[in-house]
């Protein structure tokens, strides 16, 4: 018998079935659920007209309140009483995982931080940016209005995809991110190229990654129509989670005669910075050919890359400089551990110092919440989509790049190398 991806063990495993193959069914009953405020009246009404009273496990479900905060803003005109409905209804139901303003972060961040997605395990949320967590061996698959089902019964079908595998090598010259690598890949699939299909990650720049950068890898691949992502897991992930948990796990690895849809080979040695122009996050340039782009707002942060290593960066760049007069920056951490550790490091100085505003953790800019785009304005930002309207006025244009370059761009005016600012 041939061997079984990572993705297949775990949908067995989560299905009570010794094994599984890509294009079957399965009923698979998820480990954790994660909801966040915006999509919560649509859930709850639908978990209302299932009938039940009673989510399936409090233990396994966990509240986020991450896209409104804090409460309030024309995006979300109805946000404070979403927020004290999803209050009313976690003490009801005796759901501890509740993650409220003051202890909030971007839902995929905070996962990481508490724990909550573990090697092996079946997680599921309702936003699509949750394949950030497959860096952990965890299958993380997104879900839209399924989400009450998971929440009534505890359990949801699944077609079990086919994964595609892709090998990375080479060493990230400075001002080139994960956020690059995972660029440079979706641009050669296309917007279906890798279609209701895993994609495993897999090589030595992998395993040289960080574990914030994993997540950054993980993080974008619906832009192609994937299913989801997913890193096998190894020592520096167990050492970061047994630090933050002590609930049990049992890692899940694919195996070495696995079977898989296609194959890739990347090396990454000559990459340079990439910049997603509109109308879409495809339309993907090298930052040496894009042009000169002016632009008076730039944004560090999202669960694409708020990380703290994203920071850090960020604040290389920006130390001791300040942002070009006429440009807007703002930097908005991706949870408030990443805010408390940015501030121990004295990161958030530097962003003062250097005029930048600093924004409560959450996705806030990410979909126009906070400081929506006016008419004709121009945004550099590191966050996941550029559709147009995605942050405020339908004649806004948005441009996606790494964080560095973002800051090097809000010191410029245009959008820029980083490498200027970091040297080689």
């Amino acid at each position: 018998m041939p061997g079984k991806t990572i993705t297949e063990k775990i949908f067995a495993r989560s299905s009570n079935l010794e094994s599984v193959v890509p294009g079957q069914f399965v009923y698979a009953r998820p480990d954790m659920l994660v909801i966040v405020d915006p999509m919560w009246p649509a859930i709850k009404k639908s978990f209302d007209e299932i009938g039940t009273n009673r989510v399936w496990d409090p233990n396994k479900v966990a509240f986020v309140i991450d896209h409104c905060v804090p409460a309030g803003g024309s995006r979300q005109a109805n946000s404070v009483a979403i927020h004290n409905d999803i209050r009313e209804f976690v003490k009801a139901q005796g759901i501890e995982k509740f993650y409220d303003i003051g202890r909030q972060g971007i839902s995929h961040q905070l996962a990481a931080d508490k724990a909550l997605a573990l090697p092996g395990m079946l997680y599921v949320c309702d936003d699509g940016q949750g394949t950030s967590l497959g860096a952990f061996g965890s299958l993380a698959i997104p879900l839209s209005s399924e989400v009450a089902a998971v929440l009534a019964a505890g359990e949801h079908w699944f077609k079990v995809p086919e994964t595609q595998l892709f090998t990375i090598s080479g060493k990230l010259r400075g001002g080139v991110m994960a956020r690059d690598v995972i660029q440079k890949i979706m641009t050669d699939l296309g917007p279906e190229g890798a279609s209701y299909k895993m994609m495993e990650f897999c090589g030595p720049t992998v395993s040289d990654m960080s574990i914030d950068e994993r997540e950054t890898l993980c993080n974008l691949v619906q832009i192609v129509g994937a299913k989801s992502a997913i890193i096998n897991p190894d020592q520096k992930i167990l050492d970061y989670l047994q630090s933050r948990t002590k609930r049990e796990f049992t890692p899940t690895y694919s195996d070495s005669d696995a079977i898989y849809s296609e194959k890739f080979t990347y090396d990454v040695t000559n990459l340079e910075p990439l910049v997603a122009a509109p109308p879409d996050a495809l339309n993907t340039k090298p930052v040496s050919e894009l042009g000169h782009v002016e632009v008076n707002s730039a944004y560090i942060g999202s669960c694409t890359s708020g990380h703290i290593e994203d920071l850090r960066i960020a604040a290389k760049i920006l130390n001791g400089r300040k942002v070009k007069q006429g440009v807007r920056l703002f930097v908005v951490p991706s949870s408030q551990d990443v805010y408390i550790q940015a501030a121990e490091e004295g990161l958030l100085q530097v962003f003062a110092k250097s005029e930048a505003t600093v924004l409560a953790p959450g996705c806030t800019l990410c979909w126009g919440y906070s400081e929506p785009l006016r008419d004709g304005e121009t945004r550099i930002a590191s966050s996941s989509v550029n559709y147009q309207g995605r942050m405020g006025s339908n004649k806004a244009k948005i441009y996606l790049s790494n964080p560095a370059v973002v800051a090097a761009s809000a010191l410029t005016g245009r959008i820029t190398d980083p490498e200027m600012f970091l040297g080689r």
